[in-house]
């Protein structure tokens, strides 16, 4: 468990986690404007939806670095353990944002907790086509796509833009959880197939097959 969590760097993860979940509630609410096609426009973005970006690279950062022989020679799936811990962000997010926003202190919670499920969901679906090196580039790139061609004439949010729209927008927050749903599944194929892979026998040897010492595989010691 402890080697599990160093060569994860979840220290890291969970730090900036935290740290972005509180710097979302502080300064949440202020603007970082990201260039348009829609003209000279620039879309005016909330840091709010943009601070899950940063314990989720670090996360598949983790993952990537202890990628290879780490999780085959792994006595429990690393897969899922690493699917614990997204879960684990996920429900604290929307505990978090469920008190928040009864209370009335952070409007912005939903679209935080929104952005963080979806790009939770959308990496986790990238990685298994180009590995966990790049899976965090995904939910970066829909943010950046999103700006770039989600806005119409007037700052109007497209409907597949669910990055930058409203944190309240419901739409958005449908497809972050579609892709939540998707990225679950295809994480829990991963953790079966690893599970079917270690209960099968291994194969026989072949016949006539050199070993180590130098000597073919069964000898017959019959005599002729």
């Amino acid at each position: 468990m402890i080697w599990w969590w160093r060569t994860r760097a979840l220290t890291a993860v969970s730090i900036a986690f935290l740290a972005s979940l509180v710097a979302g509630m502080v300064v949440g609410g202020e603007v970082l404007p990201l260039p348009s096609m829609a003209g000279s426009l620039l879309v005016p973005v909330v840091f709010a939806l943009l601070l899950p970006l940063v314990p989720i690279i670090l996360l598949w950062y983790g993952v990537d670095r202890s990628s290879g022989d780490l999780d085959a020679t792994a006595v429990r799936a690393m897969a899922a353990r690493d699917l614990s811990v997204a879960a684990t962000m996920m429900l604290a997010t929307a505990a978090t944002v469920g008190v928040t926003s009864a209370a009335g202190w952070w409007d912005l919670g939903p679209g935080y907790l929104r952005n963080l499920i979806g790009c939770l969901g959308l990496a986790q679906i990238v990685a298994p086509l180009t590995g966990s090196r790049f899976a965090a580039i995904a939910p970066v790139a829909a943010v950046i796509i999103s700006a770039l061609f989600g806005t119409g004439n007037g700052g109007l949010v497209r409907w597949w833009a669910w990055p930058i729209a409203d944190a309240r927008a419901h739409l958005a927050f449908i497809e972050a959880l579609l892709l939540m749903v998707l990225g679950g599944a295809v994480a829990l194929c991963g953790v079966g197939r690893t599970r079917r892979r270690r209960l099968l026998p291994p194969p026989p040897p072949r016949e006539g097959k050199r070993s180590h010492s130098g000597h073919l595989g069964p000898v017959s010691h019959e005599k002729l």
